[in-house]
């Protein structure tokens, strides 16, 4: 009897192990970047809960581009277990005066998310320019 129960208690275990495998993550919630934004995604949208202020985003709020509440990422489309597509909001700036804002506009991208998902990775491309932001669950 006890062998048994060991044997059912230790095939459950590998049963619940092996759902929590194949759980499919979600990337709804709000999402902090290394910068200081602070972004609520729900669905194939993230909005604005709080803008960085770092580089030319302080003078994109100031000049009325962007604002609390704008979209931050759209289009967002499941590709894989752990992979979206879409787009994502980027402040137009000249190299050689980065913290003024010239406009917004919006880059393609792809996010990878970890395995535990509580963190990703938005690589984006916005015509030559590339960059990855690195995003963590709250």
């Amino acid at each position: 009897m006890k062998s048994t129960t060991v044997l059912w208690a230790l095939t459950l275990l590998v049963i619940v192990a092996a759902c929590d495998k194949d759980k499919e993550l979600t990337i709804n919630g709000i999402w902090e970047s290394e910068n200081g934004s602070l972004v609520k995604i729900n669905g194939s949208e993230g909005v604005y809960v709080q803008i960085a202020s770092t580089t030319a985003w302080p003078d994109a709020i100031e000049k009325g581009f962007v604002k609390i509440g704008d979209l931050a990422l759209r289009n967002l489309n499941k590709t894989d277990n752990l992979t979206w597509e879409g787009q994502g909001m980027v402040v137009r700036f000249n190299s050689y005066a980065p913290n003024i804002a010239i406009g917004v506009a919006w880059a393609d991208l792809t996010i990878t998310m970890n395995a535990n998902g509580q963190s990703f990775q938005e690589h984006g491309t916005y015509g030559v320019s590339t960059y990855v932001t690195t995003w963590t669950r709250k």
